[in-house]
């Protein structure tokens, strides 16, 4: 193990197919628990997938500047990519590096032991929303009261505007977190 952490992302990834790039991430960053497949399809259904940058208030332009699946772009990515599309390579590294930042955030801040659907379904919702530290959701859950943790994660607008889609989101994700429901 201490050999394929001092590897980089890179070797590890090219040096053996058994590991994906997420995985290799997650040894190197040396945190816990990882995304399941299970949650990484989730997450990308509700992300959903645009190569090409757009505004994610839809309609009402102001909101984020978002490409791949949920990428926030910055304003050096977005003079890079301009009015043009990023490849299917590039949306992928976009969201796995989106990924173990959310990853990372739970894990470091999550003092209590997760399933694998809890972990899934904070991991999602930390990505989507990028809320976890000095929340009333992470308060009650590192507490242990789990039906609290679960009732918290309720970010249902946006600036300031109710979303539908995304209440559904926190409903699934409250489903997951609970019963496993995928």
């Amino acid at each position: 193990m201490k050999k394929l952490q001092k590897m980089s992302l890179h070797e590890l990834t090219s040096s053996t197919h058994e590991l994906t790039m997420q995985e290799a991430s997650s040894l190197i960053a040396g945190c816990g628990q990882t995304l399941s497949n299970s949650g990484m399809y989730f997450l990308k259904g509700w992300e959903g997938y645009n190569s090409a940058i757009y505004d994610d208030n839809g309609s009402n332009p102001g909101g984020t500047l978002t490409v791949g699946w949920g990428h926030t772009v910055t304003a050096a990515e977005q003079a890079m990519i301009g009015s043009g599309q990023i490849t299917d390579q590039q949306a992928q590294a976009f969201f796995d590096a989106d990924v173990q930042r959310a990853v990372n955030l739970v894990n470091n801040n999550v003092s209590v032991e997760l399933t694998q659907d809890q972990f899934d379904a904070l991991v999602s919702y930390v990505f989507n929303t990028g809320s976890l530290v000095d929340t009333k959701l992470l308060a009650a859950l590192n507490s242990g009261d789990f039906e609290t943790a679960c009732s918290e994660m309720d970010i249902n607008t946006q600036d300031g505007i109710y979303v539908q889609g995304l209440e559904d989101r926190r409903a699934s994700e409250r489903d997951v977190f609970t019963n496993g429901y995928w």
